[in-house]
This record gives C-alpha cells, structure tokens and sequence, in this order.
C-alpha cells in the first residue's frame, strides 16, 4: 500500500497527469434499440450539495470549468480513482488542483499543472499522484484556474465530494459500457465515468452514455460537448 502524502506537498507535474482530449472522435451514429443504457443510482445516504461550479468572471480570461462530479458526495470503489474535470476553452493560465480531507480538514496533496490546458476532458490520476484515500473518509477535491495569484477570488474554482467504499460489484466479461452501467448503477458515480472515458474515441455508444450521465447530475455544458464529439 502506498503511503498518503505529507500534509501538504507542492510540486509541478507534467502534463500526463492532467490529460485533455484532443483526438478526432469517429462520426455519430444512431443508437440502436439494443444500447446500453447508463442510469445513476445516487447512494441511499447521498445528501446536501458538495459540489460547486467554476463560472468565470465577465471579461475574465479565464474559462468556465466543471468537476465530473455529481452534486452530492460520489463514490468510488477504488482508493486511488482517476477524477475527471471539464474545461471549456483552452487556456495558458496555470491549474491548481488539492485535496483536502474534509473529516480533519488535512491537504492531503495540492499541485500545481503550468502546462497549457485544452478544451475538453480533463484527468487527475490519484495513482500517480502516489495518494490513496481512506476507506469511508470523505475528501473534497477542487479545480481552480490561477487568474490572480494574489487574488484568488478572481479564480475560477470548481469542487466534488468522493469517498472510497467497499462496494462489491461483480466483475463480469463484458463490454466497458455495460460495465458502466453497472457501477453507475451501484451508485460508484467515479468508476461509472472512468470506464466511459476509455471508450469515448473508439465507441460512439460511450460517448453517448457519458453525455447522458452528465446531464443525470446536472452538468449540461460538458454534456454537449460529449454530445458533439
């Protein structure tokens, strides 16, 4: 097991870690009678309102960003998930992501991304990031656009909610959109949007259950731009 970070560990990363989709997407085609589809169960206990937008400013340089996360606080079946994040223009201004334990209020990890950012997709890989969340621990994680170093309510931020659960769902040979299904389903909201971010370019059906997934919680902008992929 790898051991979590120090309580507050500042570094640059490398563009791998935050990843935008760029790739010609292969032409839509009508969905068949026999399509997969994506429907999320929120958990019985999903409550309140963890999530915020990432609105920018009128005449701000900065774009607007969303967290693919839905209102409540998400799960995850894994401690070391893949968090998705939409950006709607491309931008040069530096990218602050952190993650804070929202049980002890402890930055588990902030970085720092001064790499240009594409329009699109967006990933944070806790994986390489060397972070593991705690079984049954709450985690606030947060998105921000470095408009204003000294200002930063001229920052554009956007926050989700994720907690690691032991959420058993069988694992069973079949296509990665059924899989989808079943983990969104089971209400594993992050592992749900993982499995259809590794088909969006080769499958026109996954591109078509993240946009339908997306707009299930609310996030309409990114919708349409899975829509129009």
């Amino acid at each position: 097991m790898m051991r979590p970070l120090a309580p507050v560990f500042l570094m640059l990363v490398s563009l791998s870690l935050f990843w935008h989709d760029v790739s010609a997407a292969p032409p839509a085609t009508h969905p068949s009678e026999e399509e997969e589809e994506v429907v999320y169960r929120p958990p019985a206990a999903a409550t309140g309102s963890a999530r915020i937008g990432g609105g920018s400013r009128t005449g701000s340089a900065a774009p607007s960003i969303a967290v693919l996360a839905p209102e409540h606080v998400g799960l995850s079946g894994s401690p070391r998930p893949k968090l998705y994040w939409f950006c709607a223009k491309a931008t040069n201004l530096p990218c602050e992501f952190s993650l804070v334990n929202a049980q002890t209020n402890q930055t588990i990890t902030r970085v720092v991304l001064n790499e240009p950012i594409d329009v699109g997709w967006q990933k944070i890989d806790l994986q390489q990031l060397g972070v593991e969340l705690e079984r049954d621990q709450t985690y606030d994680w947060t998105v921000s656009i470095v408009v204003s170093p000294d200002q930063r309510s001229e920052n554009p931020v956007a926050r989700g909610a994720i907690q690691h659960v032991l959420l058993p769902v069988a694992t069973i040979e079949e296509p990665p959109v059924r899989q989808a299904a079943r983990r969104a389903g089971a209400g594993l909201w992050y592992d749900a949007i993982d499995l259809l971010m590794g088909q969006i370019d080769s499958d026109p059906a996954a591109r078509r259950a993240l946009a339908g997934l997306l707009r299930q919680v609310k996030l309409d902008e990114a919708a349409d731009f899975a829509e129009k992929q």
